[in-house]
């Protein structure tokens, strides 16, 4: 499900972003959370924001340097799209990631990613649909990483460097 064009134009956005933000609850927390780390390591100025305050607070500041991913399964959390009406307003880009087209939050998205996940009946877990959002964030982060390879070369490196000396 995933195209290529809406792929290409959200590395472009965010190749361009001063600031990137992630936003998602629950497991979507956890991608946002590792979105945040995959883009500091590449000398990104990035951060998760997983609870509705925060993200609130911070996204009526945001402008239209900035990006705003949105990560949620559904695209019906009912605090992220309170959330993503602010950041809207304030001009910031959204770029959503979800398995959901015609979800609440595609509405509020200058970009939509999507993907097909099936859950088991462990639904609980979020096991397909965690997956399937790492593998668009993945895609994300090497799309960035590619375009400025030269730029971001040496801070993969260093960074593996740094986090080597903690293994034993």
């Amino acid at each position: 499900m995933l195209e290529e064009g809406p792929l290409a134009e959200t590395i472009s956005m965010l190749l361009k972003a001063r600031r990137i933000f992630f936003y998602g609850y629950g497991a979507s927390a956890i991608v946002a959370m590792d979105g945040e780390l995959k883009f500091k390591r590449i000398g990104h100025q990035a951060e998760a924001l997983l609870d509705n305050h925060s993200q609130k607070t911070v996204g009526c500041l945001l402008d239209g340097n900035d990006v705003v991913v949105a990560i949620s399964n559904s695209g019906r959390t009912k605090e992220l799209i309170e959330a993503l009406v602010i950041v809207k307003e304030a001009g910031a880009k959204v770029v959503a990631i979800s398995s959901n087209l015609g979800s609440p939050i595609a509405k509020y998205s200058d970009q939509i990613l999507l993907y097909s996940s099936e859950e088991t009946q462990l639904r609980g877990s979020a096991l397909a649909s965690r997956l399937s959002q790492m593998t668009v964030l993945d895609m994300l982060f090497l799309g960035v990483a590619t375009a400025e390879y030269d730029k971001v070369a040496g801070a993969l490196s260093k960074t593996r460097e740094t986090v080597k000396s903690s293994r034993i």
